[in-house]
């Protein structure tokens, strides 16, 4: 367990309640902000901006860490400066461009891994063993990019897997209007000297 404060500009305050609760569901105790009035449409007189600015340094006193809430890079000047007293004080910092990203890719691992699993049911286990066992994929959300070994098993799942795969996306993602695509990672085996092989056509 771990004490965190919270810090970043106030109109995210979606994001700082969505951090709030992930790491307070990791078991964390998490010091946030009192006021979002960029966010909730109301101003503060600039004794009372200063004074929160004294407190956010006291909230850091009392912290391991700093977990700055820096949406698509955003970091202002506050928050800069709590940032560079966090450092000074040796507390750890994070970010939440890093956390969302991570996230993100995590979730999309666990569907993948879900649909995975729910396909493995449903086939021969050498089939499985052959065909999506070294699959990965990515989902944005829309669609399901799905990575094959090579461009032979990528037109293989294409042409014999398509409705199973569509079938287990639909449930993992609970979305009935999802969509698979199959692209090939690498390239099929070495270039076959031609002169050495011969096709018999009967």
């Amino acid at each position: 367990m771990h004490v965190i404060t919270l810090s970043g500009s106030k109109k995210f305050k979606h994001q700082f309640e969505r951090v709030n609760a992930f790491l307070t569901l990791q078991g964390n105790i998490v010091i946030s902000l009192a006021f979002f009035e960029q966010s909730d449409g109301f101003k503060l007189t600039q004794e009372q901006v200063e004074l929160l600015g004294d407190l956010h340094l006291k909230k850091i006193d009392m912290s391991d860490e700093l977990f700055v809430i820096d949406v698509d890079g955003y970091i202002g000047n506050q928050t800069r400066k709590e940032i560079e007293y966090a450092e000074k004080n040796g507390k750890r910092i994070r970010y939440y461009s890093s956390f969302a990203k991570n996230t993100n890719e995590h979730r999309q691992m666990e569907l993948w891994e879900q649909a995975l699993n729910l396909i493995a049911g449903t086939i021969k286990r050498a089939q499985y063993e052959t065909w999506f066992k070294d699959t990965k994929a990515k989902y944005d959300g829309e669609t399901f990019f799905i990575d094959c070994a090579n461009d032979f098993s990528k037109d293989w799942l294409y042409t014999h897997y398509s409705p199973l795969i569509l079938k287990a996306a639909e449930q993992v993602t609970e979305n009935d209007k999802v969509k698979i695509a199959f692209r090939s990672s690498k390239q099929t085996s070495e270039t076959i000297d031609k002169s050495r092989v011969t096709l018999i056509k009967d």
